[in-house]
């Protein structure tokens, strides 16, 4: 029996043959995966990017820190009242 004929008569060249495929159809997915979240991925730092290079965010008119209390309930009153 030729060499082709005793694996094709053998159920391990099928089964070897399936893994193959499984194994190039879950490649094949996982590029596409992350082909396509590489490109949400690239938006994202684009995005950031852009915040970056539009400098700081403006401060608020008053120029200092909030208040530590600003509800004005709760906490230790002010000395002196």
């Amino acid at each position: 029996m030729s060499m082709l004929g005793r694996f094709w008569a053998e159920e391990t060249g099928a089964v070897l043959a399936e893994y193959a495929l499984m194994a190039a159809l879950i490649a094949g997915m996982a590029v596409a995966a992350a082909g396509g979240l590489g490109s949400i991925v690239a938006s994202k730092f684009q995005g950031g990017a852009e915040a970056f290079s539009a400098g700081p965010a403006p401060v608020a008119s008053g120029g200092g820190p909030p208040p530590a209390n600003p509800g004005g309930t709760g906490g230790t009153p002010p000395v002196g009242k």
